[in-house]
Parts: structure tokens; sequence; C-alpha cells
């Protein structure tokens, strides 16, 4: 029985297969851009029915044992073009359910990583490699960017000057948007000579208030949020209203204070 139009990113890498050693299979976090510049295949796709299935031969020795066989049509081939021929058509596709594959659901999936995933993710493929990653780490290196354009938003958990930085689990720890995955890519900047995140105006607006909100739960009196108007860049409905009534509180402490002097 059909599911009718629930479209799903569908990521199938050459790993998903079967017969691959542990190491090459393992589960870091990576950047979309990275998980398609890793992988074989990549199709968005419409499943009709999926379930447990073992692939459809056995190799020797299995270092994941779980492997999901999807009924689907094909929506869009984003890789490889030779395989463009499949698309309308109702194929049957064996891949593993876990972080080792990118699966998402179309729905997820915002303007910038759609339009990644169909052109900018493959154009620094050859030129830039952002590193998958496990559990949050922080980078020890002056953000002069950062300290430049967002003084009281930087952190030691991301940088605009580290190269493509990524760290995903501080952002997931922090209850703040990812905001490289979500909106930006890794290119090659001829001016800096490196890798860079994609400096575009939704990306610096998310890694200013990604920021702003970190410093804020860390330590309301020393961020940069003095005015109610800055209360809008926290990340957090909690941390927002918590925000609102800390500045209220504070300004009708200061206007006692000087009734009383």
């Amino acid at each position: 029985m059909m599911i009718p139009y629930r479209l799903l990113l569908l990521w199938v890498t050459l790993c998903s297969f079967g017969g691959e050693a542990a190491d090459e299979c393992g589960c870091p976090v990576y950047h979309p851009q990275q998980a398609m510049c890793n992988s074989d295949f990549a199709f968005m796709v419409s499943v009709e029915t999926g379930e447990e299935s073992p692939l459809p031969y056995q190799p020797e020795e299995r270092y994941v044992q779980t492997h999901y066989k999807y009924n689907v049509t094909v929506y869009q081939v984003l890789m490889p073009e030779s395989l463009s021929y499949l698309e309308g058509d109702n194929v049957m596709m064996w891949t593993l359910n876990n972080w080792c594959e990118f699966h998402k659901k179309l729905t997820t999936i915002t303007d910038l990583q759609m339009k990644g995933l169909t052109s900018e993710y493959r154009k620094h493929c050859d030129q830039c490699q952002i590193s998958g990653v496990q559990g949050t780490v922080e980078h020890s290196r002056d953000d002069l960017t950062a300290l430049e354009l967002f003084p009281g938003a930087r952190s030691k958990f991301w940088t605009l000057d580290v190269g493509c930085f990524f760290n995903p689990a501080a952002s997931v720890h922090n209850l703040v948007k990812d905001c490289e995955s979500e909106v930006s890519f890794c290119k090659f900047d001829h001016e800096k000579g490196g890798c860079m995140w994609d400096l575009n105006k939704e990306f610096l607006d998310c890694f200013k208030k990604r920021g702003m909100t970190v410093s804020y739960r860390t330590n309301p009196n020393a961020a940069a949020v003095r005015r109610p108007s800055d209360c809008k860049y926290l990340q957090n409905k909690r941390l927002k209203k918590k925000c609102l009534r800390n500045i209220l509180k504070n300004k009708k402490a200061l206007k006692k204070q000087r009734n009383r002097q």
C-alpha cells in the first residue's frame, strides 16, 4: 500500500551495501555537503513501503546488522547524472537506517540546503573537506571576523576564521541552530587562500543569534543584551522571555535607585 506523498531525501553510499570495514562505516556526524561528497548515489524519492530486510547478497562479514529495503519512486536523481533515467521509476533500494546515512524528509530541508544539494555542494567537493565529528569540540584561535562583526556573540564552539570548522553537537547541546548545516556550505576563498563557510546573510544572522544565545545563557550580565530589542536575537523562546523579564527588572531597580538618590 502506497504511503501518499511521503517524500524523503534518501542518501545511499557504497557503505550502505555492506562488506566494508568497520572504521570505514563509522558514524560521525557529517555536514550535508560532505555527506554528498562522500556518497556514490543521492536521490530524492517518494517512499511507498519500507521494511527491515537482509541485503540481496550476504557478505561473509557484516559490521552493520540492520538494513532496510525501500520500495520508492525516484523523484530526482541528484547524483550520478548517469542514473537520471530512473526519475519517475519505481525501484527497490537497500540502505542503513542509522547515522551512517543521510536521510531527511524533504519538508525539513532548508532553501539553502536544497540549493546546495542541487548545485553548490558538488562544486566544492574537490577543493574543500569538512571533517565529520563525534561529540562537542572547541577551537582555541582568536576569531577576528566574529570579533569584528559580532563582539557579543563569540564562542569557543564556532568560528568564522578557522576554515570550515564544524561542530554540530555543540549546537544540539546548547539548544541552538546548527547554522553551518542549515544555511551555509564550505567553499574555497581565494582571498584568504583556504576553505571558509559561505558568509551569506542568513548564515551570519544565524551565527549572531546562536552566539548571543549561548553567551546569554552562560552569563546574562556579561552578554551584549542591554535593550528589550536585543532579546529577539536569542534562539530560544524561554530565554527570550527570561531576557525581557530581566531587562525590565533591572530597569525598575535602576529607577528605584535613582529615585532614592
